[in-house]
């Protein structure tokens, strides 16, 4: 699939992620219903939103004639990835919370980048869609992340989660590191490419194989 395709393919899905993206943002400047807009979980935000994504990118490329060759291996090779992102989230989540070193952080980055490589191999069109997907539904967090924590806007997106809020952060930019850059980029997008790709590979498996038995059961 050409970057050309992948634009494409990814383009409404990542347009409605950030509209998701700036409603929560204003909701909760605005301080609109906890049950939406609260600053732990509120049912406004894109994390479930790119398990629909997920879906339907491995169901519009299997229509398009780029499934898996083999469903199994891009099931096992998603699961593994997952495997591996969770050991690069070990070293570096320490590191964000301020209590890592330099070589933990290079290690969990390294870690958690080869964690896409490895997703990709198992089915390589949907590997390139979920990344440029995941990108595009985070890159714009972590630049709202960067105003909101300069900003002190006293949102989810500068307060971090509630474990690391007792934490003094020498400056904000260390502060954005900490739980913006880091998390959006190491943890959230191996998260969408392993987690939620996780449930296309899967869709994409008894799609193809309800295909094969229809036949058969006529």
């Amino acid at each position: 699939m050409s970057e050309k395709s992948v634009f494409h393919l990814i383009l409404v899905p990542s347009l409605v992620t950030l509209a998701v993206t700036m409603v929560r943002l204003a909701g909760e400047m605005l301080h609109g219903p906890e049950l939406l807009f609260n600053r732990e979980s509120g049912a406004v935000g894109i994390t479930w939103l790119a398990f629909l994504v997920a879906v339907y990118l491995a169901v519009r490329l299997q229509n398009a004639e780029e499934g898996p060759a083999r469903p199994g291996k891009a099931i096992a090779l998603t699961a593994l990835s997952l495997g591996i992102a969770i050991g690069g989230n070990l070293l570096l989540f320490p590191v964000g919370q301020g209590k890592g070193n330099t070589l933990a952080l290079a290690g969990g980055m390294a870690i958690c980048i080869a964690s896409l490589y490895v997703m990709r191999a198992g089915w390589p069109a949907y590997g390139n869609a979920m990344i440029a997907y995941a990108v595009a539904a985070r890159i714009p967090v972590v630049v709202i992340s960067a105003a909101a924590i300069h900003g002190s806007w006293g949102t989810h997106y500068d307060t971090g989660p509630s474990d690391m809020r007792m934490y003094v952060w020498p400056n904000w930019v260390e502060k954005w590191v900490g739980i913006a850059l880091l998390p959006q980029l190491f943890f959230w997008i191996p998260f969408t490419t392993s987690v939620c790709g996780l449930f296309g590979a899967v869709t994409a498996a008894l799609r193809k194989r309800r295909a094969v038995a229809a036949p058969a059961a006529g």
